[in-house]
């Protein structure tokens, strides 16, 4: 991928603010996330615990208040043939937030070009980094070791995954984001029926979002057995 083949124009969704996250047991982590100033952060946690969510609500905060920023969704990034060249620019933004690091840190050159961001953000003495990743920074398969030691530098922190109490939670507060009314009964069945995976729970979602306004029907459970053949 050239440099010019960028997808750089990233627009976190304007629903995934800190009002929207349903923190669960991370409600610590969450309040360490918006309450701690200190330069890096690194925030860890399996598929589905929130992670990418939680650095969207940072941007929108900082966008709120004015500052510079810019948000870098890695997997997506990581066929990028100079990461270094994409990396320029960036030590002087308020806020720097780093998605799935873990998708490009076995790669040499992202490797150098990210460990040249931070020490040029640590020396700058300003702004804040915030880094995600599906492990902790001791585990990554990193392939320059001094940038694994760099991360572990900052405050780390890790996301647990959400309860299905949680999830219920979530997915009334997302029905009623997008207009619905979605009753215990109905979303305790949701989450029985869909094996309980938070990306699919959240697809069937949008499905019933999508049938509901045509049928001009409300979410019971009749009708999600209709509309999802269960």
């Amino acid at each position: 991928m050239s440099f010019e083949q960028l997808p750089l124009s990233v627009e976190p969704p304007l629903d995934e603010t800190f009002a929207t996250y349903v923190a669960g047991a991370n409600a610590e982590v969450v309040s360490l996330l918006q309450s701690e100033s200190q330069p890096l952060v690194y925030l860890w946690g399996s598929h589905q615990t929130g992670k990418s969510h939680l650095l969207h609500a940072l941007c929108a905060e900082a966008s709120a208040t004015q500052q510079s920023l810019m948000y870098l969704p890695l997997a997506e990034l990581k066929q990028v043939d100079e990461p270094e060249v994409l990396l320029q620019g960036l030590a002087e933004v308020d806020l720097l937030c780093l998605d799935d690091v873990d998708q490009v840190i076995s790669h040499r050159a992202w490797c150098y070009g990210l460990f040249a961001l931070l020490n040029q953000r640590l020396d700058r003495g300003s702004g804040r980094t915030v880094i995600t990743a599906n492990c902790s920074p001791q585990h990554l398969d990193a392939a320059l070791a001094d940038v694994q030691s760099r991360l572990q530098w900052g405050l780390v922190l890790q996301l647990k995954r959400l309860a299905d109490e949680d999830k219920l939670t979530l997915l009334q507060r997302r029905a009623e984001a997008l207009g619905l009314q979605l009753k215990d009964d109905a979303a305790k069945f949701l989450i029985q029926r869909s094996g309980r995976d938070l990306s699919e729970l959240l697809q069937q979602l949008n499905r019933l979002n999508q049938a509901s306004f045509v049928a001009k029907r409300r979410l019971t459970i009749p009708f999600i057995k209709d509309v999802l053949g269960y």
